[in-house]
């Protein structure tokens, strides 16, 4: 019998001899962790062999493995920014694995600041959030860092640039660039008059 460890990473895992049928006299056992007996537990995910020995002399050597369970993994994120120092941010998760039902509890630094039903925090201010998600066996896991930026303003003043291009038409390539004060994103619309 084998069975895997409950969380990923930890050494709860279980082999075991059901049964030894056929040959003659007593038999031993050893496995490869250096343990003797019927079973062997405390195992975590690898490759493991068991040899079963007649006192006849005869070997038989089985391999086996113990794998860990899927872990809880992103598989998508949204996250929406802090405006004017309110709680209106968010972040919201897409996950999968682990095994239902969950517990999700966000955190602030050490801070606990909500539980939630869903891998969803809503109305949080800026900061810094982690996630630790508690799946049906019990599993923690742990995921984030996630920033909520603060936006001071939605205002903003464009910067308008027209370049003129020559000689145009242009049969070559054509290289721009330029420096901003800060990152910002740049809209480029080639017009052909």
């Amino acid at each position: 019998a084998l069975n895997n460890p409950t969380c990923p990473g930890d050494v709860s895992g279980f082999a075991g001899i059901q049964s030894i049928e056929g040959g003659n006299g007593s038999y031993g056992i050893s496995w490869s962790t250096g343990a003797t007996g019927g079973s062997i537990d405390q195992l975590g995910a690898g490759q493991y062999a068991v040899t079963i020995s007649e006192e006849g002399g005869c070997d038989i050597a089985l391999s086996f493995s113990i794998a860990d369970p899927e872990g809880v993994a992103i598989t998508g994120i949204e996250i929406s920014p802090s405006v004017g120092g309110e709680a209106n941010g968010s972040i919201q998760l897409v996950l999968s694995g682990g095994v239902a039902p969950f517990v999700y509890e966000w955190y602030e630094g050490q801070n606990l600041v909500a539980s939630t039903d869903e891998p969803i925090l809503p109305s949080a201010l800026a900061g810094d959030y982690s996630l630790q998600v508690t799946d049906g066996n019990g599993c923690t896991h742990i995921l984030g860092p996630f920033t909520i930026d603060n936006i001071t303003s939605t205002n903003s003043e464009g910067i308008s640039y027209l370049l003129d291009i020559m000689p145009n038409p242009s049969s070559g390539p054509i290289t721009l660039s330029w420096e901003l004060p800060t990152d910002k994103r740049v809209d480029l619309y080639l017009v052909s008059v």
